[in-house]
């Protein structure tokens, strides 16, 4: 069995080995022995950590990892990007089986026909190769080897497991309840890196992700709500079939006719060509969910369509336990202090749900650092306040949040929110608020000089 092997077990479908091995449990461990408590820091990228093709901002990016270094604080990326985009040159050709193909992030100055580039020479260092990176909005792990058991990164197979469809396939049906449920494409757009198409002409910078759709709400310059109408359109639709697609299906098997027709006339009065989707099976509909991304002060609409296990909250609890686990060899009671970091809705997402209850005896303890210059911002504050009712981002109504925060502290920017999925409650620090006038990684840079 070749080495690379043994880091997944198709007998027992388990990954352990792959994180016993890890860079990031070693560095955990390192931190240990010189009286350092477990700490992961769990970052997102865009806006964040860095600001893409902001040269400008490099140089807190950096610092922020020497920062992280020099506390023993291992950092796991959480990005949207796909993993190529993260690694360094060096890296992606010693990592075994590595299918993905190169990044495009040589931009033409005159053409601006993007080609490929080493992600060392267009991107901050303080990006590039962290022990773990959580990429396509937390739908894949890929996991960095000690040297001494080859180095590179591996996928997390068991993880892949949950996305419970082959990629190609997941992509086709994907593509098909797409056309379904905008059969004249008048509602969204896909982004250029959804195709083939736009890898070979140069329009983006990666190849189509295995498990993620970026689409684009369509929008018209003279009506500023026709984005966001267009967004919750196809939101709607898809809700609508997802909780009746499986009855709709029954009915086909069954033959029963007469309560077909009516069924479908329920999809034809909301725009959806439910035809073109009697090969599906009910299981490959279910398994999508939608995911806002959406920037509502830029007149910006956009949302991903992912596997329904697929999040950067599930990834980054999934990582937090595979970890956990492996220090309860030497430790019997672990207890790790995780600080998560980001700006949009995924990132709130991740901020809020990913660190659950300790599995295995392990305890957690959590920060959630909102980015300066974060469009959630304002919404954070009116929650934090449990004013200005309702509350909403991007037509999606999170008045029934406000419950969940408490002791607020206006002057330093804190706030608590007491999590479903936690014991104890997460510490939010809203950057614009802790810590003024600085953006992305520099927001992160103060909290880590004052942490």
């Amino acid at each position: 069995m070749k080495l690379e092997q043994k880091f997944y077990s198709p007998e027992t479908k388990s990954s352990d080995f792959l994180y016993a091995h890890s860079t990031a449990l070693q560095q955990l461990l390192e931190a240990r022995a010189f009286g350092k408590p477990y700490q992961l820091f769990v970052s997102d990228l865009d806006d964040t950590l860095t600001v893409l093709r902001h040269p400008e901002t490099y140089a807190a990016t950096n610092a922020v990892r020497s920062l992280l270094e020099s506390q023993a604080k291992v950092l796991c990326v959480a990005t949207s990007r796909s993993i190529e985009w993260v690694l360094s040159e060096e890296q992606r050709l010693k990592s075994p089986n590595f299918y993905r193909l190169p990044p495009h992030l040589h931009v033409d100055p005159q053409t601006a026909i993007k080609s490929y580039g080493d992600p060392r020479e267009h991107e901050p260092e303080g990006v590039l190769n962290a022990p773990v990176i959580i990429s396509s909005t937390g739908t894949e792990i890929y996991v960095r080897r000690k040297d001494s058991y080859g180095g590179g990164y591996v996928r997390d197979e068991e993880h892949a497991q949950l996305m419970r469809s082959e990629p190609e396939h997941w992509r086709k049906v994907t593509m098909q309840v797409i056309h379904a449920l905008d059969p004249e494409a008048s509602l969204v757009k896909l982004s250029s890196e959804e195709t083939m198409e736009g890898y070979t002409n140069g329009t983006a910078y990666m190849a189509p992700p295995d498990y993620r759709i970026k689409a684009i709400a369509l929008s018209d310059p003279t009506d500023t709500e026709k984005g966001l109408t267009n967004k919750l359109i196809f939101q709607t639709r898809l809700e609508f079939l997802r909780r009746n697609f499986t009855a709709y299906s029954m009915l086909r098997g069954q033959g029963r006719l007469d309560e077909l027709v009516t069924f479908e006339e329920s999809f034809r009065k909301l725009g959806i060509n439910v035809g073109a989707l009697t090969e599906m099976l009910p299981e490959d509909v279910n398994n999508l969910r939608f995911l806002d991304d959406s920037s509502p002060a830029k007149g910006v609409y956009r949302f991903y369509l992912l596997p329904n296990r697929g999040s950067k909250a599930r990834a980054a609890n999934w990582v937090i336990s595979k970890l956990g686990k492996q220090l309860l060899v030497d430790d019997t009671t672990p207890e790790v202090n995780v600080t998560l970091a980001g700006d949009s809705f995924p990132d709130l997402e991740l901020g809020l749900f990913s660190c659950g209850r300790g599995k295995f005896g392990i305890k957690v303890n959590s920060t959630f650092i909102l980015a300066g210059g974060s469009r959630l911002t304002p919404t954070l504050l009116a929650l934090s306040r449990k004013r200005d009712f309702p509350i909403i981002f991007a037509g999606e109504d999170l008045s029934a949040w406000a419950e969940r925060f408490e002791d607020f502290n206006e002057r330093e920017g804190t706030v608590l929110f007491r999590s479903p999925f936690s014991d104890k409650p997460i510490k939010i620090i809203i950057g614009d608020v802790a810590f003024p006038d600085t953006k992305g990684p520099e927001t992160l840079q103060e909290y880590l000089l004052k942490n």
